[in-house]
């Protein structure tokens, strides 16, 4: 399970959109159409929640930006505003406020509020000793690192084999950086890795 941590946010939203094309697809088996609208609405709204706890700081884990993380809230703004439209459209159209508009609007409305509150695409997580870091394809042991380099395009890590790992794609700001210094200094059980800040 660890190696799929950094990809749980693309594996949650794929998820998502699975519920609401299933649900779609079972339209004549209303019970069926209406528990995956169900799961959809759970998911997306359970996404939304913990955006907030992050917000908050109740997470073990730090955020930072990345090169996808405009498209990313841009697409979840229109689509919710495209729902919450049609919706709109479909009950002054057909002068009735039936169950379908009511979800559409509920659905909407989630949808463009966890596009306003979206957070970056990019963590960084230290649990039992495994680095996570997005866009790194496996776990790494940080104790068999010797330094970690942060840029504002790219991190790298380097190993106590001198072997240099290389995540880009990011676009970390002073601020999140800072906060990766931190959070790597706080949660390293090497006390010789370095950490080595070179965002401006």
């Amino acid at each position: 399970m660890n190696k799929y941590k950094d990809d749980l946010k693309t594996i949650f939203q794929v998820s998502t959109y699975i519920f609401i094309s299933m649900s779609f697809a079972t339209m004549d088996h209303p019970i069926l159409s209406y528990t995956f609208i169900g799961l959809f609405i759970v998911s997306i709204a359970y996404e939304l929640y913990s955006k907030m706890q992050y917000r908050k700081g109740k997470a073990n884990y730090v955020l930072f930006p990345t090169l996808n993380d405009l498209y990313s809230k841009m697409t979840s703004i229109t689509i919710g505003l495209m729902a919450i439209a049609a919706s709109i459209i479909a009950i002054i159209w057909t002068n009735t406020f039936n169950h379908y508009c009511v979800i559409g609007l509920c659905v909407g409305l989630l949808v463009f509020l966890n596009g306003i509150f979206d957070l970056p695409n990019g963590l960084i997580k230290i649990k039992d000793n495994s680095l996570v870091i997005t866009g790194l394809k496996t776990n790494v042991d940080q104790r068999q690192l010797k330094e970690i380099k942060i840029f504002k395009e790219k991190i790298l890590l380097t190993n106590v084999y001198d072997e240099l790992i290389r995540i880009d794609n990011f676009k970390i700001d002073s601020k999140s950086a800072k906060l990766i210094g931190s959070y790597l200094t706080e949660h390293k059980t090497n006390i010789e890795l370095k950490i080595i800040n070179n965002v401006n």
